[in-house]
């Protein structure tokens, strides 16, 4: 399950990515869960690998990238009473 969950998480950052701009990314996605719970359950470091091929700051990057997956709507439908988004 959790295998699964890291390929659905890892696509949807790639489709994301995608819409943002054209980028040449790495082939495998690193997923950490920060120190801090305020910082959300995941963290990846993709907008920092990929911000000087599109010669902007990693956190316009990654503020766009947020956007785009706030706004995938398989992320808006209620799930079960664990995930909350």
């Amino acid at each position: 399950m959790i295998k699964n969950f890291d390929y659905q998480l890892g696509s949807l950052v790639r489709e994301a990515v995608n819409k943002v701009g054209s980028f040449t990314y790495p082939a495998v996605l690193n997923f950490d869960h920060p120190k801090e719970l305020k910082n959300g359950d995941y963290s990846c470091n993709v907008a920092f690998l990929l911000a000087p091929q599109g010669k902007s700051s990693p956190i316009v990057l990654a503020d766009n990238i947020v956007e785009v997956i706030n706004t995938t709507p398989i992320l808006n439908e209620p799930h079960n009473q664990y995930i909350h988004m």
